[in-house]
């Protein structure tokens, strides 16, 4: 199982960490870049957030990473880009679906996990910026 110690390293690199139908998620948000267009109020701001799934023994089942791209002006902000990776894949595990769209001022994406043998797990996994550039 994951130890205390890892939870509290994990909870000061300001993850979340959650227990989910017996599985480990550790989420994370991380600001990956920053820009101040020419010209313009506007400013822009790229990041990531990270899902890893975990069994209860602590063995890594695969990490999906949700990125957006988001430009605001302290009025209001939106999504201009979104994309979806899926990495660390436990070869029990496959991808069996996986969407990521943009609207407003969210990064979405809808993934399906299928495990062999097993049934399916479902996530929704959202990255919103507000007008201030505030990640969530």
């Amino acid at each position: 199982a994951i130890t205390y110690r890892e939870l509290r390293e994990l909870s000061y690199m300001g993850a979340t960490v959650l227990h989910e139908d017996g599985y480990i998620v550790a989420e994370i948000i991380t600001n990956t870049s920053n820009s101040i267009a020419p010209h313009s109020v506007s400013k822009f701001k790229t990041a990531t957030k990270k899902l890893s799934y975990y069994t209860s023994s602590n063995k890594l089942l695969w990490t999906i990473h949700l990125s957006g791209t988001f430009s605001y002006n302290g009025s209001s902000s939106s999504c201009t880009k979104a994309s979806c990776s899926i990495s660390n894949l436990n070869s029990n595990w496959s991808v069996k679906s996986k969407s990521v769209t943009s609207s407003k001022n969210i990064a979405r994406a809808k993934i399906t996990m299928h495990q062999k043998g097993g049934g399916n797990l479902s996530k929704e996994l959202t990255l919103a910026c507000d007008k201030n550039g505030k990640l969530k």
